[in-house]
């Protein structure tokens, strides 16, 4: 009765949260409130946690699914972010962080982005859209930082 109370509470949630109803969003914990409130008053915590874990293993948790731009380390430094928002620019995500997980497989300095060729650039850069201009914009960020910032991306707005 009461796995079958949470398991109705996450098949219709990640029923209305997805932005597809074929396909099923992840559900954080805090979305279960509500259902775990009203179970407290029928079981305790101890019990509540083993049906989660139990349902956990056929309904994906955010925790398990984390941000793919975290993920991937695409935004783990200031350089490697900006890098990868400019190549976002009108471009599907999936699409950017394997363009991005390529590059910063060579790069991780405004230097060594700017010694790469336009060619080999042209190719890393090709699963996103308008990748020749990007990678004009990312050279020219690129010698505009080692300009004016000594090759470190600036940490505030001027």
């Amino acid at each position: 009765m009461v796995c079958q109370k949470i398991e109705n509470y996450l098949i219709t949630s990640t029923y209305k949260k997805s932005r597809c109803r074929r396909r099923a969003q992840p559900i954080r914990l805090e979305d279960l409130s509500e259902v775990i409130t009203d179970l407290e008053s029928e079981m305790d915590r101890s019990q509540i946690e083993k049906v989660f874990d139990i349902l956990s293993q056929n309904y994906p948790l955010f925790s398990e699914h984390d941000n793919e731009w975290m993920s991937d380390g695409v935004n783990s430094t200031p350089f490697k972010n900006s890098v990868s928002v400019t190549l976002s620019t009108m471009t599907h995500t999936k699409r950017v962080i394997r363009a991005a997980v390529e590059l910063f497989s060579e790069v991780s300095t405004p230097h060594e982005l700017e010694q790469l060729t336009d060619e080999h650039l042209r190719e890393i850069f090709k699963p996103v859209a308008h990748y020749s201009r990007k990678k004009i914009t990312l050279k020219e960020m690129c010698r505009q930082q080692i300009e004016k910032q000594g090759g470190k991306v600036p940490q505030f707005r001027e």
